[in-house]
């Protein structure tokens, strides 16, 4: 059990990017610890893994095939939530190669994922927490992940500056949403 000491039960968690790696195991963790939770991914192959996990320990877990990038498709799955206590925004990626070399289109794809899609993700999950009755009284928590992969040192600025960048965003939003009782996290992975 990963969080042995941390319950959620009859909690409410969505995972974005939960199909490998990081998102994968907050899901699962989530699930040790309590939470009912809705996995996000491009794979179904891997979100029926996850959820299969998630089933064997006796919690609920339902899952969306989708592009995080793609706002309509995400507006769908919000649509149908009802409940949400957690959110972890952990989709992401990196373009690992010198500035000179970056592409434009690369860059528009790491920002419209890192900043565009985790910004409407947890506008859209904000909204889905606040109108929780009692939501003064029991809060909600939003926790994005971002990575620290730029600080390699084989990895040249621009990642940095769109690491950077990325958790200003995030920051911002913390301050903003904590007037609304909901706890925001923001965790750099290694």
């Amino acid at each position: 059990m990963f969080l042995k000491n941390f319950n959620v039960k009859n909690k409410t968690a969505l995972v974005t990017g939960s199909g490998k790696g990081i998102g994968k195991a907050c899901a699962i963790a989530l699930a040790e610890a309590g939470a009912n939770v809705i996995i996000l991914s491009r794979t179904e192959k891997d979100l029926l893994i996850v959820q299969n996990k998630i089933k064997k320990l006796k919690k609920k877990c339902s899952y969306y095939v989708c592009d995080v990038t793609n706002l309509k498709e995400i507006k769908k799955i919000f649509f149908e939530i009802n409940k949400l206590d957690i959110l972890v925004n952990n989709a992401g990626t990196n373009r690992p190669e010198y500035f000179t070399k970056i592409k434009r289109k690369d860059m528009s794809e790491v920002v419209d994922l890192n900043i565009k899609a985790s910004f409407d993700i947890a506008q859209l999950a904000t909204k889905v927490m606040l109108k929780s009755k009692n939501r003064k009284k029991i809060g909600g928590s939003i926790i994005n992940i971002s990575s620290q992969f730029s600080l390699k040192e084989w990895l040249l600025i621009w990642l940095n500056i769109t690491l950077e960048l990325t958790l200003f965003v995030l920051h911002l939003w913390k301050h903003q949403w904590s007037k609304n009782f909901l706890k925001i996290k923001v965790l750099k992975n290694l």
